[in-house]
């Protein structure tokens, strides 16, 4: 995607969703990716700009972990050139089980793989924590990932 349309894109989104962009990684996104990336139970929806949103009113802080503390919970992404396109400026989100613990990546799987790759000792992150998320976010993110062999 050019850079003239990704501000476009941003723009709206700014003017939509009242936030300042975070997420966004320099690929032509597929259905229900990046922005429009949602979670599903019936009725149940939620979205990843809900998220962002959220994380903004909570004020939410953007963290300097370890990427070597994040290796046990990536999912290697299949797209090796949607990785290397990935744009390291941005924070990914990490959720935090209802036990405490850092369960999976929400958003940021490329961009945690490119630091991988870099050799990166770091990596912004913003931590969702369920244990004080709304009732929603525990009823469709508290869920295990189970990695392929």
């Amino acid at each position: 995607m050019k850079n003239k349309d990704q501000k476009l894109i941003w723009e709206a989104y700014e003017k939509e969703a009242g936030y300042d962009p975070m997420v966004w990684e320099a690929y032509e996104k597929g259905p229900d990716e990046g922005l429009d990336t949602s979670w599903r139970d019936g009725k149940d929806v939620l979205t990843l700009r809900e998220v962002l949103k959220y994380l903004k009113k909570e004020k939410v802080p953007v963290k300097d972990v370890d990427v070597s503390k994040l290796k046990s919970i990536i999912i290697p992404p299949k797209n090796s050139e949607r990785t290397k396109a990935a744009k390291l400026d941005h924070p990914i989100i990490v959720i935090i089980n209802l036990k405490g613990k850092r369960q999976s990546i929400l958003d940021g799987n490329h961009r945690l793989q490119k630091a991988i790759d870099l050799d990166n000792e770091t990596i912004e992150v913003r931590e969702l924590d369920l244990r004080t998320a709304p009732d929603l976010y525990k009823q469709l993110l508290n869920y295990k990932i189970k990695k392929e062999p």
